[in-house]
């Protein structure tokens, strides 16, 4: 074959990239979309920058407009008196203690040789794995010295539920794909102008509950375990430095989310403060009359057990109050509270060296009963200030051992 025919060969196979560079250069040049990355050049060139648009890489913006986040910068040399630690969440974290989506969690502080712990925090609410696992990766871009990760309690909070047209992609490599390259203009023109017409979820939560609620022993629960275990994995590959993964308490007293008891009058919150009256005024035979009509209404549901468990508390029969609140949990239909798989998942990730765990749930409920909440949540999943003092002190005892090992080894 002539040359001219092979060029015109390799021109036509490699005119659909073409295409796409040119466009994509193009829709640069008009000013269209914006830049997602997670860190930028201060105007001096000397420090990076937070981006404060960079969430929105993960969300939808027509759901998630606009976000008050807590802004971050260090500088672009590290010194070498400076271990820099990057404190990354998804909404575990934020929905724990809110206040740290626009204020330092654990402010930067020196060791005892006079080296200093630059704490870098990106918490981006309503996001999960597939997000912490790419704030990671940019970790390592930024010479971390050490990642603390929050993840794992919102799974579920999943990037097909935030965009139209990613429903069509609902798998692990299509999620991977879109978070990566979500920073591409021919991408956001594609999530924003193309998939209009699909329905759309306006508000979060969203007024349908069902639309939302995952089953435990369903396919998409399962596979979501399965996204979850790649993440974690994929962390660990992204990055050479330890990962502190933190175990944070459940509060396995709170209320389910949503169960599936089907009453057109009555919803669960309702149910819950009528049984809670009972509980107050009434003896234990009124009680039991009361669940035994509930039970017999619609059996084996969350808020059923959830009320069997208040009553053996009452009772003072603490562990099968447990198992009754347990069931509860295992029957939400919206799995908002970290699952004891999820959590397995999260104790393997951090057995490997030189990964670390930083178990909170453990510390908080050595010297107390798993029923006495009062000690640790303010209310429903929030965590109190003496919950918040114990996880940052064992962060900076965490984090002190692992660069004192470090530093005698130099």
């Amino acid at each position: 074959m002539s040359f001219r025919r092979n060029l015109y060969n390799v021109f036509f196979r490699l005119s659909p990239i073409l295409i796409v560079v040119l466009l994509e250069l193009a829709l640069r040049f008009l000013g269209v979309g914006n830049s997602y990355l997670m860190f930028q050049k201060s105007e001096d060139g000397l420090k990076m920058e937070l981006n404060p648009n960079h969430y929105k890489q993960y969300l939808c913006d027509k759901q998630f407009p606009e976000m008050d986040l807590l802004i971050q910068d260090f500088d672009k040399e590290k010194t070498e008196d400076t271990y820099r630690v990057f404190l990354i969440s998804d909404h575990s974290l934020i929905q724990a203690l809110p206040e740290t989506q626009t204020e330092a969690l654990l402010p930067d502080f020196i060791l005892k040789n006079g080296k200093k712990v630059d704490v870098i925090q990106i918490a981006v609410p309503f996001t999960n794995s597939f997000a912490v696992k790419r704030m990671v990766a940019s970790a390592r871009k930024n010479k971390a010295d050490a990642c603390i990760v929050f993840t794992g309690r919102n799974e579920f909070y999943g990037l097909p539920k935030k965009s139209a047209w990613m429903r069509d992609i609902n798998n692990y490599w299509g999620l991977s794909a879109y978070v990566r390259m979500k920073n591409h203009r021919l991408i956001q023109v594609l999530d924003r102008f193309l998939y209009l017409k699909k329905p759309f979820q306006s508000s979060f939560p969203p007024d349908n509950l069902d639309f939302w609620a995952i089953e435990t022993d369903s396919v998409e629960y399962k596979e979501s375990l399965q996204y979850f275990a790649k993440n974690l994995s994929r962390m660990d590959k992204k990055i050479n430095v330890p990962i502190f993964f933190v175990n944070l308490p459940v509060n396995i007293k709170e209320k389910p989310y949503r169960s599936y008891f089907d009453d057109k009058e009555l919803n669960d919150i309702e149910f819950v403060r009528e049984f809670n009256e009972i509980l107050r005024v009434a003896d234990n035979y009124s009680i039991e009359k009361w669940l035994e009509d509930l039970y017999a209404w619609e059996p084996e549901t969350a808020i059923y057990y959830y009320c069997k468990a208040l009553l053996e508390e009452k009772n003072n029969n603490l562990d099968l109050a447990i198992e009754y609140f347990n069931k509860a949990i295992k029957l939400d239909a919206f799995k908002v509270r970290m699952d004891e798989d999820f959590k397995d998942l999260l104790y393997l990730a951090a057995e490997k060296a030189p990964n670390r765990l930083v178990d909170l749930e453990a510390e908080l409920t050595a010297t107390s009963s798993i029923l006495d909440n009062d000690r640790y949540f303010n209310n429903g999943l929030e965590l109190n200030a003496y919950a918040k003092s114990v996880l940052i002190k064992m962060i900076k005892e965490e984090l002190t051992v692992y660069f004192s090992k470090e530093i005698n080894k130099e």
